[in-house]
């Protein structure tokens, strides 16, 4: 075999098969005039931005509506029957494969059976309907668009302007490299297998989640009680203002003698600010008025979201640091506070956070003076109540966390077989 043939071999293959891989362009391989955006150009009252979107009718699926490989068909628009049926043309069919291209580039789906007659597309993905199926497999489209140097080549297409794109006409001179359908259909399969795995792992993910969203509202809202080992119940809960178990930090960065900025991120809790925004916002130079903060301090930043919607409460896991003024930082008087730390991920606080927010300042943050922050009503049992609600919390964070690895590993498995596997 001489050296061009052997790079159309790829380094890891099934022992049955031999033989070098065909390269084709993708418009030799799909349908004619189905790679294209069946909404661009000037459709007058038809145009994305203005279709007659109703609850019941076609989904109408964006990019961000497509994520590891299923439609999320919850979180689509719709659009009425009339209307789509008006533009059959532009609609795609069980079987057909799904590719963004643009906003959220190289997001893959195969459609399959819906409720639905028709799923319409916006100019945000384009769709693939095989050609010859004694050629390609549109289970292994599938696998080939998710592998390492597809979405490579789908990387340095979309980079460059203000919003990753990749242009119809650029995406039809992409080449795909094909082995028998014999072939094709053993790599889906085998890939399919740890997809399949993978949506068990996530969903198991997802319900944990949400298991311990629910059981932690209850607990911590007193509907579900602990009793002390003895069987007996434990008494009645008391409530203390946050400023009698805990003392505001304004130690401020004076001599500027630390430079490590950290933030307050609503997701992803306490970290340095240059990781957050991957870059400095901070003014290095100008840090004097900051606060200072210590491991195990507590932050609450004022800035509303949809995760956080009275602003979020993390404790500092990461060590020394300096916060903004903007944020409020505070110290429990004592190191038994995990509690709290798994109170502040409820929603438990925030009827009061609101009752004393000022709605008249910025949109985007609750305006609350320090000293009824710091009046903040908190629940307090007794500590052996508090060890049990922290212990089985902790014990569902631990599943949790085994299960993110699971899935961790096995998409880095997936990952270093779709580097090998094809070509």
């Amino acid at each position: 075999m001489n050296k061009k043939l052997k790079k159309n071999v790829p380094v890891l293959r099934f022992p049955d098969f031999s033989g070098s891989w065909l390269i084709k362009s993708v418009s030799e391989l799909v349908t004619e005039n189905l790679i294209y955006k069946p909404l661009d150009g000037n459709h007058g009252n038809l145009h994305p931005t203005s279709f007659d979107y109703v609850k019941s009718g076609i989904p109408f699926v964006m990019s961000n509506d497509i994520q590891n490989g299923v439609i999320n068909y919850s979180k689509c628009h719709y659009i009425s029957e009339n209307l789509a049926k008006s533009l059959q043309k532009g609609f795609s069919k069980e079987g057909d494969v799904l590719l963004t291209h643009k906003g959220t580039v190289g997001e893959v789906a195969i459609v399959g059976k819906t409720p639905f007659p028709f799923i319409m597309l916006t100019p945000q993905v384009t769709y693939y309907r095989v050609k010859n199926p004694q050629l390609l497999s549109n289970l292994y489209l599938v696998s080939f668009f998710t592998s390492y140097n597809f979405q490579k080549m789908l990387k340095v297409l979309a980079a460059g302007g203000t919003r990753p794109y990749i242009g119809i006409t650029e995406q039809g001179k992409l080449n795909i490299s094909i082995p028998s359908v014999k072939e094709q259909e053993k790599i889906a399969s085998f890939l399919g297998a740890i997809d399949t795995r993978l949506t068990q792992l996530r969903r198991k993910h997802e319900l944990l989640q949400t298991y311990k969203r629910g059981v932690m509202q209850k607990l911590f809202s007193q509907q579900i009680r602990f009793k002390g080992d003895d069987g007996k119940p434990f008494p009645d809960w008391q409530k203390k203002k946050l400023g009698e178990i805990a003392s505001r930090q304004v130690k401020k960065n004076l001599d500027e003698s630390i430079t490590r900025v950290l933030t307050n991120s609503a997701v992803q809790g306490v970290i340095d600010q240059q990781d957050y925004f991957d870059k400095d916002i901070a003014n290095a130079d100008n840090l004097a008025g900051y606060y200072i903060i210590e491991k195990g301090d507590y932050v609450y930043n004022p800035r509303i979201s949809t995760s956080a919607p009275v602003g979020p409460i993390h404790k500092n896991k990461i060590g020394l640091g300096v916060m903004s003024p903007l944020y409020t930082v505070f110290r429990f008087k004592t190191k038994e506070d995990a509690f709290y730390e798994q109170l502040f991920k409820t929603s438990v606080w925030h009827k009061y956070m609101c009752s004393v927010a000022n709605y008249g300042a910025r949109y985007d943050r609750m305006n609350i003076t320090t000293s009824d922050f710091m009046a903040l009503p908190l629940p307090y049992p007794i500590s052996e109540e508090q060890e049990k609600i922290v212990d089985f919390v902790t014990a569902i964070d631990q599943k949790i966390q085994a299960i993110a690895q699971q899935i961790a590993l096995t998409e880095q498995y997936k990952k270093g077989l779709l580097q090998k596997m094809f070509v």
